[in-house]
């Protein structure tokens, strides 16, 4: 099933709370949260703090992004924090960091997955790793800010993975995170992607429900299309 993950990095900071109880209102999956350590990427996201508070709060699923240069410094903290689902960037990792990394988060029982940057060529040890992760974040625009533009040549990378895992018979999720919108998001269904994180697509609108209502009708009667 798809799934709609709107990024909170894009969202009202003072009214958190009020557009928490909109996104259980309307139902979403999961709640996207970046984490920055304002080095590995140009900006400051949400810390483990940030994150506990959110997690006491509400039910839904938290998605979190490290964008950090060492992420195993800081991944116990976001799960213990309330973190679902958390990913770590390729380009901050090698191999045995990489399988660490999958290590402390398969113990803790919660989904794992890597990102890349748009930029990033893929190396051969993550071809080795995907039988074992949960999901795969090929990014479309370079991590940092909300509100960028999509990358289209990212589609194709998409593609390549979701060939790859039916091919393989791998179970690992695709997750779209940068510049998804209402211009591009049937592209993406068509190329197979299972997790749609939106920012900029739902909190920059004047009416957050009625996006969110938008994304979530189509993702449904597209995906149910595309299987």
């Amino acid at each position: 099933m798809r799934q709609i993950a709107p990024s909170i990095l894009s969202a009202n900071y003072i009214k958190i709370s009020e557009i928490i109880k909109i996104l259980e209102k309307k139902g979403v999956d999961l709640i996207h949260v970046d984490a920055i350590d304002g080095v590995f990427a140009p900006n400051i996201g949400f810390s483990p703090k940030f994150v506990k508070e959110i997690a006491s709060i509400t039910d839904i699923p938290l998605d979190i992004h490290l964008m950090f240069c060492n992420p195993l410094k800081f991944v116990t903290l976001y799960i213990d924090a309330g973190a679902r689902m958390i990913s770590a960037h390729i380009e901050s990792l090698d191999l045995a960091s990489a399988e660490k990394f999958l290590e402390i988060v398969e113990e803790r029982g919660i989904l794992k997955g890597f990102a890349i940057k748009p930029s990033t060529e893929i190396p051969e040890w993550l071809n080795n790793l995907l039988e074992k992760v949960d999901y795969i974040v090929p990014m479309s625009v370079e991590p940092g800010f909300s509100g960028q533009k999509f990358i289209p040549q990212i589609l194709s990378r998409i593609e390549n993975f979701n060939i790859l895992r039916k091919k393989r018979g791998y179970h690992y999720l695709i997750e779209a995170d940068g510049g998804v919108n209402k211009e591009n998001i049937k592209s993406l269904i068509e190329k197979g992607v299972d997790i749609f994180v939106i920012g900029a697509g739902i909190f920059g609108s004047n009416d957050i429900e009625e996006s969110l209502e938008y994304f979530k009708k189509i993702v449904k009667e597209d995906g149910d299309k595309f299987g």
